[in-house]
């Protein structure tokens, strides 16, 4: 005789099973991403590093207005072939934990960085201009620009990400 309902202990083993599948599935997918992620956070460690920092610099803008830039400074020695006309920086902090990242420009004027030279790199990463100062007031200007600076003075070297090369001609093969 067929019975409609399964026995209890038939219906308890199909749950306990189940819910260790997704038990099994949840603990190993957050293993992957656990892993993952370290891996990923880690990954400037292994990039060059030098020395930088981004400072106050004061100026006006086009209405002759106040303005105030944060200007990104580096030294980099080229130790390739070719020449450096920029880099693409991670800003790190004593910790080297990651605090923004920036494209730099480098050289002098139209001269980028030759093989085996070495030389500035620089971008400014932020800038507050005299529209601004004109809605917040003085004050308030203030008080952005120190807290902006507070924040920029935690850089203290960056992880070189990548460079930007520079070829006069055009390659012929």
């Amino acid at each position: 005789m067929l019975t409609k309902n399964p026995p209890e202990h038939a219906v308890n083993r199909a749950k306990k099973s189940d819910i260790c599948r997704v038990s099994r599935r949840l603990l190993t997918t957050s293993l992957f991403l656990v892993t993952s992620l370290s891996a990923m956070a880690d990954t400037h460690s292994q990039l060059p590093t030098t020395p930088c920092n981004i400072r106050l610099v004061f100026g006006s803008d086009a209405l002759g207005m106040p303005s105030v830039g944060y200007k990104l400074s580096l030294q980099i020695h080229n130790r390739t072939a070719r020449d450096i006309a920029g880099v693409s920086v991670y800003w790190l902090d004593d910790k080297s934990a990651i605090i923004g990242n920036s494209a730099a420009i480098c050289g002098a004027e139209h001269a980028a960085i030759g093989p085996s030279e070495t030389g500035p790199c620089e971008t400014v990463v932020q800038q507050i201009g005299g529209a601004l100062l004109q809605r917040l007031g003085q004050a308030t200007w203030t008080d952005i620009i120190n807290h902006q600076l507070a924040n920029f003075n935690a850089v203290t070297h960056c992880a070189i990400i990548g460079y930007n090369y520079r070829d006069l001609e055009p390659k012929i093969y």
